[in-house]
């Protein structure tokens, strides 16, 4: 099992084997969807039945107590772990039972993530880490740094290109993690708690940077966040509670 293993070192062991995409899982519009997932601890249930779409474009808030099963849900989404029954697709192809190296690839390609503390390698720049998808997928240190600029200074933060993590604010940090989510062009971006170690006008910005892009460049984005003011901005808000995402709502169809 995988679990333990973060994208960048579960995406290292696959760098040979991006080829195996068909062109169609590449380059079509990204609709990621499961159906009737289960994963057990034990005897314990943590995921019972769960069904959810993401259309391209679309921002999907989930919420949940702590230990309700978002991260283990967020692992399967990427396929770092199978679920015991159940299935996972993506563009309508189903991507949980294929093997953990061509799901390793599918997740280069076709995958970016966002993280709590940003993740970023504390030895390398900015451009550095937000080039680093592009190195893995085997572009030139030339080409990986000059898209990485670009995509910097897309989010605002171009003048931070050669800086050091230590020169940064936690602010310009999560837009730097976001920055290297997006710069391969993904499908889907899973941010777990995005700007939860954020100030609340750290966290706007990050939030604003993030449903821009999810809308400009039609991603499909899963975001998980105990802040009720983050899932009220997202397309869509739902409760992980029992196994089961519940209390499905759009933005536009909630009061206020």
């Amino acid at each position: 099992m995988t679990a333990a293993l973060g994208p960048i070192e579960a995406l290292r062991e696959t760098r040979a084997d991006v080829g195996c995409i068909s062109p169609e899982m590449r380059y079509s519009l990204a609709v990621l969807s499961v159906s009737g997932i289960q994963f057990d601890y034990g005897s314990w249930a943590v995921l019972n039945g769960l069904e959810m779409q993401v259309d391209s474009g679309q921002v999907l808030a989930i919420s949940g107590e702590s230990g309700s099963g978002k991260s283990t849900l967020l692992h399967i989404l990427a396929g770092l772990i199978r679920p015991d029954a159940g299935a996972v697709e993506l563009d309508g192809a189903r991507i949980d039972d294929l093997s953990e190296r061509r799901r390793a690839a599918i997740r280069l390609r076709r995958f970016g993530f966002v993280f709590q503390f940003g993740d970023l390698l504390p030895e390398l720049t900015i451009a550095e880490n937000v080039s680093l998808p592009l190195r893995l997928m085997g572009r030139s240190r030339k080409e990986s740094m000059n898209s990485a600029k670009e995509v910097l200074a897309e989010l605002g933060i171009g003048e931070l290109a050669e800086r050091g993590l230590a020169e940064v604010s936690g602010g310009q940090m999560q837009r730097a993690a976001l920055a290297r989510a997006l710069i391969h062009d993904p499908s889907v971006v899973l941010a777990d708690e995005p700007t939860g170690s954020l100030d609340p006008d750290a966290s706007a910005t990050v939030l604003d940077a993030l449903l821009r892009a999810a809308h400009d460049h039609e991603l499909a984005v899963v975001l998980v966040t105990h802040d009720s003011t983050v899932a009220d901005r997202c397309d869509r808000r739902t409760l992980l509670r029992g196994g089961r995402l519940v209390q499905q709502r759009s933005r536009q169809s909630q009061p206020g």
